[in-house]
Parts: structure tokens; sequence; C-alpha cells
């Protein structure tokens, strides 16, 4: 048996669920697997066995300065939730960076599922698909087109607008290119190589909200987007434009959306809220122009699956002397940058 420890501090039913029989199996063979079988690792368990680790993955629960300070061993720290990379503090980042350890967040296993789901959810506000499909269940449809459904459209052709350039930005402009948009980006952070390697035009968030016709938040939230759709910023939409949130509710001012959305200017599509679950009471389920999600876009069996695969490959590189390729690793320039919330 390896003498390698890693520390699973994740609950035993999140360990069946990133990892299969053959993925747990290849990570057995590089290392010893330190679990509690009965519940997720506690604070006091953690710092029984930090000291000699070298890998440490965690779910919700991140790492602590004191965990951290006793790891003189720990090489990789990877967290399996749906952040972009481990919610730790800026000086906790700033330590782990100087003793050279790894830090990975598992964003590129959702990148796909919340494409998928963000187009989905297009075509739907698009094409009014939720609304026929309660009218044919209640029997008020009328067959044909009508003048109820002048207002329907076509994606194709479109002018979309991106909020982000992460993994998850990228993926979904793979999936929607086919459908002959134009696409426009803001996203103060990213390099310009990168957005021409995409094959989208980087511009300020006015000039995006105000040509597009179907606009998606697909941006990690961090400081500098807080509340950046705001009541000017809604001001700037186009007249009937369709938003989708696949990233997070903070990035949108909620008061700012429900009274663009109740004066009719256009519809929405939320997959995340300011609170989770949405309040029973809360007016977004009434308004008639939107189409909620339990925050769902990402959380499917296979996404679970790629994060416990793309973790087994990631680690066996790194010990091989290799740089991660599949999880997003964390780098002083993007701390730098504030893609992370300290």
């Amino acid at each position: 048996m390896s003498s390698r420890k890693t520390l699973l501090t994740i609950s035993p039913e999140r360990i069946k669920l990133i990892f299969t029989k053959e993925d747990y199996k290849k990570l057995q063979t590089f290392s010893q697997v330190v679990r509690n079988f009965n519940k997720e690792m506690s604070n006091e368990e953690i710092m029984t066995h930090i000291e000699d680790a070298e890998i440490v993955i965690s779910g919700s629960k991140p790492l602590t300065r004191k965990a951290l300070e006793r790891a003189g061993n720990l090489r990789v720290y990877a967290e399996t939730s749906g952040g972009a990379v481990p919610r730790l503090s800026k000086d906790l980042y700033e330590d782990a960076f100087k003793k050279g350890i790894y830090i990975l967040g598992c964003s590129p296993a959702f990148a796909i599922p919340v494409a998928e789901m963000t187009l989905g959810l297009i075509i739907s506000l698009l094409r009014n698909i939720p609304n026929y499909h309660i009218q044919m269940r209640s029997g008020t449809e009328q067959f044909g087109y009508c003048p109820q459904n002048s207002g329907d459209t076509q994606l194709t052709g479109k002018q979309v607008g991106i909020v982000g350039l992460g993994s998850v930005a990228r993926a979904f402009i793979k999936l929607i290119k086919p459908f002959n948009v134009k696409i426009r980006v803001f996203d103060p952070f990213v390099p310009k190589a990168l957005a021409k390697k995409s094959g989208v035009k980087l511009v300020e968030l006015h000039e995006m909200l105000s040509k597009s016709d179907v606009v998606v938040l697909m941006a990690n939230p961090n400081p500098s987007n807080e509340g950046l759709l705001d009541r000017k910023a809604f001001r700037s939409f186009k007249q009937g434009a369709v938003l989708v949130n696949v990233a997070r509710a903070v990035i949108v001012e909620t008061d700012a959306l429900l009274k663009w959305l109740k004066e009719g200017k256009g519809k929405a599509a939320l997959d995340v809220f300011d609170k989770e679950p949405l309040p029973i009471k809360s007016p977004l389920r009434k308004l008639p122009n939107v189409i909620l999600t339990p925050h769902r876009a990402g959380g499917l069996v296979e996404t679970y699956r790629r994060i416990g695969r793309f973790l087994v490959e990631d680690l066996q590189d790194i010990l091989n002397g290799k740089e991660p390729s599949r999880m997003l690793k964390a780098t002083p320039e993007m701390l730098r940058r504030s893609y992370l919330i300290s």
C-alpha cells in the first residue's frame, strides 16, 4: 500500500456519488485513503490526519488556517462542491501558493451540463414552451399560429451576450455557435487572447446589454460583480430581451429584476436565488414571464462522476510531476483579478 495519504473529508454518500468503484480503486492505487465511513469527517478528525496528508478532498467544508499550518506534507487541496475553486480566505490562498500546494476546483466538470441547461432554458423562453405545456394540460390551447404566440421567436441569428468567460461559458459558446448567433462577452478580467480563441468579442457591459436579444449570466461571483445587474443595467436591456441566470443570484439585484419583469420588458429563466429554497411567497413564483428551476443546471449524476474521474486523473498527473489539466487550478493571477471572494 502507498505511504501517501489522501483525506476524504466529505460524507460517505457524496463519496459514492463522486467516485465510481473503478475510480475509487484507482485512487487507492497511489494513496492510502482515510475517510469516515459513517459521516462527513469532523474538524477533530481532520486535525488528527492532516499532518502527514498529501491530498485533501473536501466538500462544502473549507480547509481551516489551523489545519493548513499543520499540513506539512500537503501537495493538493481539492474541493468537490459547485464553486469555481475552494472558498478559502485570501491569506490562506497566498500561504498555499508559497508552499507550492495545488488548489483545485471542480467547475470544469459542471461546464457541459450547465451549458446544455442554459441552451434549453433559452429556447424555452423564446418559444414559450412551458406556457404551451400548461395550456395543453388545461385544455386551453390554440393550435397553429395565432396572435397569442406572435411574440415567439427563434434563437437562430440572434444577438447573445454572456457575462463571464470561464469554463461554463466556453462550453456554452460551443453549443450555441451552430445557431449562427453573434456573441458578445463582458468579462473585465479575461485575457483578450482567450476571447479571441473562443471566437467572441469582448465589450463593455452597456454595449452587451443594449445589443443582446439573449443575456446569460455565467460569471463566478466576486466583489466586482455583486449587484452588477442593477436598475441602471436593466434600463440598458433591449425591449423583449430574455435573461438566463445559471451563475449566482448575487450578480443581480432582485428588486431591479422584479421591476423589469413586472413591467413586462422581458423574460427570465432563473436557476439560482438569493434564498434557497426559494420562499413559497416569493413574487417570482407568480410571474408569467419567468421560468424557475431549483438550482439544477449542473446537478446530474454524470457531473459528479466527472468530478471523480477528473480528480483521479489530475492527482495521478501531479504525483507524476505533470500539471493538472482537468480540474480548475487556482493561481495567484486569479486571486489578483478578484475571481475569488476572500
